[in-house]
């Protein structure tokens, strides 16, 4: 199957995931995540969800209570880049951006070293590919950002067998 395919069939089926499901396996997850060596990292990027994401409110509070740096994305849709801002609440300023993902609001340039990326995904498969959206805003930031420890989280049904890379995807 190619990543179109993919992409939309897996967004369906995550679009169409109830209130419950979401918390319920959001919270199992969380407590995966806190199994992983992701606490072993200081300055840690995190996405902020939505459409049915893997919620990451709990993240960002165990992250922030454990003294990390934590860092959200600011996007940039004529580049389809983005930059990092460090936020110090789980209750920081925020605004929605034009796809409606709430984003700090840019203070200052805080676009430090991330060490480890806590990153969303349509879909991804066992050797760690992933399928997002289409634009390659993660693409671009791993491809300035090589060292950085990766994350994804998903639901179980995310996971497939094999997603054809292509030469900028990381």
């Amino acid at each position: 199957m190619n990543k179109t395919i993919i992409r939309k069939e897996i967004y369906e089926k995550r679009r169409k995931l109830n209130k419950i499901f979401v918390e319920t396996n959001s919270k199992n997850i969380f407590i995966n995540l806190c199994k992983t060596k992701v606490f072993d990292f200081k300055n840690i990027l995190v996405y902020s969800d939505f459409k049915n994401e893997v919620q990451t409110g709990d993240i960002i509070k165990s992250l922030l209570e454990n003294k990390k740096n934590v860092f959200l994305p600011i996007c940039n849709i004529e580049t389809n880049t983005f930059t990092t801002e460090q936020i110090c609440d789980v209750e920081f300023d925020a605004q929605l951006n034009f796809y409606g993902i709430k984003e700090p609001i840019k203070k200052e340039n805080s676009n430090q070293t991330i060490d480890c990326a806590i990153i969303p995904g349509i879909a991804f498969d066992l050797n760690g590919n992933r399928i997002g959206f289409g634009k390659g805003y993660y693409d671009k930031f791993f491809e300035k950002n090589q060292s950085v420890y990766k994350i994804g989280l998903c639901y179980e049904f995310q996971i497939v067998d094999c997603i054809a890379v292509q030469e900028h995807d990381f």
